[in-house]
């Protein structure tokens, strides 16, 4: 089909999803991509909310856990890696573009701008990704319009560092980069008497947002978070204080990428709250690092061997060549035989994928169930998630029903956040199954219950810890 595309590209707050949301709003029909649950449920909420032509939309939010279908919906908002590309629509909105560059998720995004199915597709996000949009527009034959926008309001270092705890101020972002981290400067912030709010990436979105919320009005005075912060989530943040730029990548700590430190900091100053925007680092050390860091020049995303990862379909063209049944090994001819000989594309499978890979094939399953078992969206470096997933696998191999009940989860600790976080995710991953394998995992609205439950007593803990803080202080001031 014919497409266009349009980039709309700039710095945080330079108005580039405002842009393309209305554009969206304004079509007869279309499909907005997101790279989080929490951004695909933000813009599902505009949508709704939009009155182009002074009636509501009728929308459908689609992420892997959870489906809100409308009937004869006209527009629908999803994640980037649910993309339906067999429904034609007049506009796609693609956000967080430069994610094309991302080792582990960036094949979502090639496949997304290689297949959404729209007239005009309009691709979102940082400056650095324009020469990588350049390169696929023009092997794609598809017309391409490039915006650059500017942010709309100045971003300015502090002349120092904020040094002391009291120094911190109503409408600051404190961002560390550990759960733990975020956890004990909540606390430290909270003994000096303020209200916080708390955000890191192990949250549920719905936590995120209840959290999110009591910041954006005024029940907290302080938000303390990753830089989940960086991804969604508008925050009236005046000013953002990094207690350090020192992140874990997995392997080893490193220094954050400009890129990163660009994006937290432009949190700052959110347009039509603050008329500007601050940074500063919580240390000496840490102010003079962001200050280095905002004004390096960016590098550009890759132009080239942009990720490709494998579906269904081509392992099965694969099984039906070679008589393979392993998942492993059909990865390997995938891998080896992909026919790009310009290194344009390059095949890419995760290694937590090949890493599940290996032991599904031990088990006696076909090709489809551990091609799905591979992609479940839960953790394998959290031991009891772990074992939820392989009990799963198992149960699946010999085709046994595994049904949730009320009283079937781990019994919760109603007072250990870990636990209950965890039991959140296992929660969601199951339900994110049983869309996919209905007749095996048949409980997915009782999972999608049980993690809304556990999310909001998550959200309970984290207001019960702040407010029990507080009141220490009050005693003991």
């Amino acid at each position: 089909m014919p497409r266009r595309f349009i980039a709309l590209l700039g710095p945080t707050n330079s108005g580039k999803t405002h842009h393309a949301m209305e554009a969206l709003a304004k079509a007869k029909s279309g499909v907005y991509l997101a790279p989080l649950r929490l951004l695909a449920l933000e813009n599902y909420e505009r949508l709704l909310e939009a009155r182009p032509h002074g009636h509501e939309l009728k929308v459908s939010l689609v992420t892997g856990e959870e489906r809100r279908i409308v009937e004869d919906a006209t527009h629908v908002a999803s994640t980037v890696e649910m993309l339906d590309t067999s429904t034609r629509v007049e506009v796609a909105v693609i956000d967080e573009i430069q994610m094309l560059g991302d080792s582990d998720r960036g094949a979502a995004w090639t496949a997304a701008v290689c297949g959404a199915p729209a007239s005009v597709v309009y691709l979102v996000g940082a400056l650095e990704a324009r020469r990588a949009v350049e390169a696929l527009a023009e092997r794609l034959e598809c017309p391409l319009e490039v915006h650059v926008l500017k942010r709309k309001g100045p971003l300015s270092m502090e002349a120092g560092a904020v040094r002391k705890l009291r120094n911190l101020r109503r409408g600051d972002a404190v961002i560390a980069f550990s759960r733990r981290e975020v956890l004990m400067w909540r606390d430290m912030i909270t003994e000096q008497g303020h209200a916080v709010a708390t955000v890191y990436g192990n949250l549920s979105p719905e936590v995120r947002r209840a959290q999110a919320a009591r910041f954006r009005n005024g029940e907290a005075d302080i938000v303390v978070g990753t830089d989940a912060i960086a991804m969604g989530l508008n925050l009236p943040i005046e000013r953002v204080v990094m207690t350090t730029t020192v992140k874990f990548n997995g392997v080893e700590e490193e220094e954050v990428p400009a890129s990163l430190a660009r994006q937290i900091a432009g949190r700052a100053g959110r347009f039509g709250v603050h008329e500007e925007g601050f940074v500063a680092g919580y240390d000496d050390e840490t102010h003079h690092v962001m200050r280095a860091l905002l004004k390096e020049k960016i590098p550009p995303v890759a132009a080239a061997g942009f990720s490709v990862a494998p579906t269904l379909e081509h392992l099965h063209r694969i099984a039906a060549v070679t008589g393979e049944q392993s998942l492993t090994k059909l990865f390997k001819r995938f891998v080896h035989n992909i026919d790009v000989p310009d290194g344009f594309f390059f095949p890419r499978i995760t290694d937590e994928q090949a890493e599940r890979a290996l032991w599904l094939d031990t088990l006696a399953l076909s090709v489809a169930d551990k091609f799905t078992l591979s992609l479940v969206p839960i953790s394998s470096r959290v031991p009891s998630l772990h074992l939820a997933w392989q009990d799963w696998a198992r149960a699946l191999a010999k085709r046994k029903v595994f049904a949730l009940h009320r009283a079937s989860g781990p019994a919760l600790s109603r007072h250990h956040l870990q636990e209950v976080e965890d039991t959140c995710r296992m929660y969601s991953a199951y339900a994110w199954l049983g869309y996919r394998c209905p007749e095996f995992f048949p409980s997915g609205e009782l999972a999608q219950e049980l993690a809304r439950e556990a999310s909001e007593r998550v959200d309970a803990i984290l207001h019960a810890q702040n407010s029990a803080t507080r009141k220490r202080r009050r005693q003991y001031g």
